[in-house]
C-alpha cells in the first residue's frame, strides 16, 4: 500500500473508438473503513474532468454507492452480488 491507497489504476486511454475523448486517465480507491470505499478518478486531460464515488457494503451480497460526476450531478445505485 501506498501512502494510504489501497488500490491506483491507471488507464493511458490508447485507442478507443467512437468519437470518445479517450485521454488517460488515473484512479485511486480507498478504503475508509471494513465496509466503506471512496474512489476518486480523473481524466488527466483537464482538471473538470473528475468523478468521486462512495460505496458503502450493507453485507457481502448488498452494496449501495453514490456518484458525483464532473458536472456535478449525482447518482445513485443499489447493487446485489450473485456468485455463479
Amino acid at each position: 500500500m501506498i501512502a494510504g491507497i489501497s488500490q491506483l489504476s491507471i488507464d493511458p486511454g490508447l485507442g478507443g473508438g467512437g468519437g470518445q475523448n479517450t485521454g488517460p486517465k488515473i484512479a485511486i480507491q480507498q478504503r475508509v473503513t471494513g465496509n466503506l470505499f471512496v474512489t476518486f478518478a480523473s481524466d488527466l486531460t483537464g482538471t473538470q474532468r473528475q468523478q468521486i464515488q462512495v460505496e458503502y457494503r450493507l453485507s457481502p451480497k448488498w452494496s449501495v454507492s453514490g456518484i458525483r460526476d464532473q458536472n456535478g450531478g449525482f447518482g445513485f445505485d443499489a447493487k446485489a452480488h450473485k456468485d455463479f
